[in-house]
């Protein structure tokens, strides 16, 4: 029974330094920026948005708690419309574009700042026949319009720089987007008019430790081991 009794206890001190090796905890804070008309805060130009994410506060948790990472993701969505009208009389015309946006946000601690998710579509070839008019009529047999166009990209990043996370403060991040698209086939004598808009979705992610500090692990191992030595002398 006693051979029992201080087996358990030192398989106790055991699982107890192997279960605080192995704690870690996490907390998540998102933004968002609205949908809006390319192109928006294009550096040096005005107009970023800026996103405000509380940084990771020591004070706020036990001492021996420590930042170990930080995971950044950006969602970027893309919404275009594409029109288009032949104003050529004698032929029809072909052509497709490539909606394309660049979806930025400058992330603190990061060596290949900004992060950049890249949102893009290839529409399928839209035939207008000859011009019959009126012009801006994208919808007769001359024309196309095509709405709501979407796509959705992520990117990640883990900055290796840790210091602008921690603090009891916040950490601005700026996000910026322009257009990057293009027309495929023969503009000429064409009316053609994309309108692009994008959005982000920024979410940060602290990752965290929770092991006691050794000393901690040490006094309650200590402890256990002094209640075996105790009731060995009372047997």
């Amino acid at each position: 029974m006693k051979k029992t009794f201080i087996a358990s206890l030192l398989a106790g001190a055991v699982l107890l330094m192997g279960a605080a090796t192995a704690m870690s905890a996490s907390i998540t804070y998102t933004g968002s920026t609205a949908l809006l008309p390319l192109d928006w805060g294009i550096p040096p130009g005005p107009g970023a948005v800026t996103i405000n994410i509380p940084q990771w506060d020591p004070a706020a948790y036990p001492s021996y708690y420590s930042l170990t990472s930080v995971d950044i993701f950006v969602t970027g969505t893309e919404v275009g419309d594409f029109l288009g009208q032949n104003l050529n009389m004698q032929t029809p015309k072909t052509i497709s574009a490539t909606i394309h946006a660049h979806i930025n946000v400058d992330v603190p601690g990061l060596s290949t700042s900004p992060l950049t998710a890249l949102p893009e579509l290839t529409t399928p070839p839209q035939t207008m026949g000859k011009y019959v008019g009126p012009i801006f009529n994208f919808t007769g047999t001359d024309g196309f319009s095509l709405t709501s166009l979407t796509d959705v990209k992520i990117a990640s990043a883990n900055p290796s720089d840790l210091t602008p996370y921690i603090g009891s403060g916040i950490i601005p991040f700026n996000i910026w987007a322009f257009d990057d698209s293009l027309f495929i086939g023969n503009t000429a004598t064409t009316i053609l008019i994309i309108q692009n808009y994008a959005s982000a979705v920024l979410e940060v992610t602290y990752n965290y430790s929770t092991v006691p500090e050794p000393s901690t692990i040490v006094l309650l191992s200590a402890g256990l081991l002094g209640a075996v030595a105790i009731r060995r002398r009372r047997k």
